[in-house]
């Protein structure tokens, strides 16, 4: 319900739809939830959690703002600490990767 809510708000904000326009946020959403500490196989996790994960998130996308990377390299970012979180939760459940 609340993704409805959120592509609503993000078409009437940019005025357009189309099939990419949702795309920049992806990772960043991701890497906040594993950030936090949700595991990513059951997604088992606290809302307070995931609200810090953002914030450190957020802070990260500024870093790379100020410093002027292009969205591609920041992209490249967020998959990055989304393959390290991914392998530490891995190796700290014991599962085969």
């Amino acid at each position: 319900m609340l993704a409805v809510f959120a592509v609503f708000v993000l078409v009437s904000w940019t005025k357009n739809a189309g099939l990419d326009l949702g795309s920049k946020y992806l990772f960043p959403s991701i890497a906040a939830v594993a950030v936090e500490g949700t595991l990513l196989s059951s997604g088992k996790g606290s809302y307070l959690g995931t609200m810090a994960g953002m914030i450190v998130i957020q802070l990260i996308q500024c870093l790379l703002t100020t410093v002027m990377l292009p969205e591609s390299i920041r992209q490249m970012v967020f998959t990055g600490v989304l393959l390290v979180l991914v392998i530490i939760y891995g190796c700290r459940w014991g599962l085969r990767l």
